[in-house]
């Protein structure tokens, strides 16, 4: 009796301390932004300036002539384990490619609230002259998300 005591109290404890799935539950989906500044033009003073913030759903893509990027899937938030305790961001994957072929030069995975440098070899090292995608939001109901773009 006494060790199915502890056994039941012991799975409680398992089950509460796992709140990974409740969370899932309960993510709020970002508000899709009022404005957004898209592709700037090169100043003499700043050559490498911040490009974006974009937002694009699953499927579109923007280009400024010299690179083009679509956003080729949403990927909702997930749980590492069954009893993790927080879920992994949303994630976006982005295709870098070239506007005048239309041919795909390389794709970055990026999750939610985060900078990620994609000029790394196994990412998109010397493909494309961006170094950080920044996303800020990501909404997978809706499949879009913002992002920008840092060369």
């Amino acid at each position: 009796m006494r060790i199915l005591v502890i056994l039941t109290l012991w799975l409680g404890a398992m089950l509460l301390s796992g709140c990974c799935d409740l969370q899932l539950r309960k993510r709020a989906q970002p508000k899709y932004p009022d404005k957004v500044r898209g592709w700037v033009t090169e100043s003499p003073v700043d050559r490498r300036m911040l490009q974006g913030p974009f937002v694009l759903k699953k499927g579109e893509s923007t280009e400024n002539g010299k690179i083009g990027v679509r956003v080729s899937d949403i990927i909702p938030a997930q749980c590492r384990a069954r009893f993790a305790e927080f879920a992994d961001n949303a994630k976006v994957v982005l295709q870098f490619f070239d506007p005048r072929t239309r041919k795909n030069l390389c794709e970055a995975t990026v999750p939610e609230n985060t900078n990620a440098r994609i000029d790394l070899p196994d990412v998109c090292q010397g493909k494309v002259d961006i170094i950080v995608v920044g996303v800020t939001d990501v909404n997978t109901d809706a499949k879009w998300a913002v992002f920008d773009l840092r060369p």
